[in-house]
């Protein structure tokens, strides 16, 4: 299928409206950065906290599992506010503080109690690569990504390869999922 230019610039339209409106770069971003959150607390932590909201204000919510893993993080808030605005920064965020609270999480797992058990979703499936290689993104997202990433201070040339790949994937897992309702 060829595309002409004039297909192309209506193309390119739609989605510089549609970045506009919906804030599709400053999602992007945002999930990235949420991405990383393991990296930041650490495996200990990863498990049992999820960012769950960034605000305009930069006030990042964290739910924790229980009060005490909202307790220890707060302990170490200000090395995680430090190595979370690493991961941010490049991204164009800024975290200026941090809140923990378990209240969200057990509000999460009422919820899921609350729901009937048929409506649960399973865990999503392994998208195989070969399927992940024939998603494509838009050129946008991709440079993006890039400008974002060869930003970066704290990683050398491999890390930031390593850092590339994963979003784009994530990116196209994320593309196919919407594209198949999966």
């Amino acid at each position: 299928m060829k595309i002409n230019y004039l297909e192309m610039s209506d193309i390119r339209d739609i989605i510089d409206e549609f970045k506009q409106n919906q804030n599709f770069e400053g999602a992007i971003k945002q999930n990235t950065f949420f991405n990383f959150w393991g990296k930041i607390v650490g495996k200990k932590f990863a498990n049992n906290s999820k960012c769950v909201k960034l605000n305009s204000d930069g006030i990042l919510t964290v739910a924790c599992k229980n009060s005490f893993i909202s307790n220890e993080l707060m302990m170490f808030k200000d090395e995680i506010l430090r190595k979370s605005n690493i991961y941010a920064n490049p991204l164009d965020i800024e975290i200026k503080d941090i809140t923990f609270s378990h209240k969200i999480w057990q509000e999460q797992a009422q919820k899921e109690k609350e729901e009937p058990a048929e409506e649960a979703a399973p865990p999503p499936k392994k998208i195989p690569d070969e399927i992940l290689d024939t998603i494509e993104l838009a050129p946008e997202e991709t440079e993006i990504i890039k400008n974002a990433i060869d930003d970066i201070t704290f990683a050398d040339a491999d890390e930031k390869v390593k850092m590339y790949n994963a979003i784009i994937k994530n990116l196209k897992e994320q593309k196919f999922r919407n594209q198949k309702n999966v």
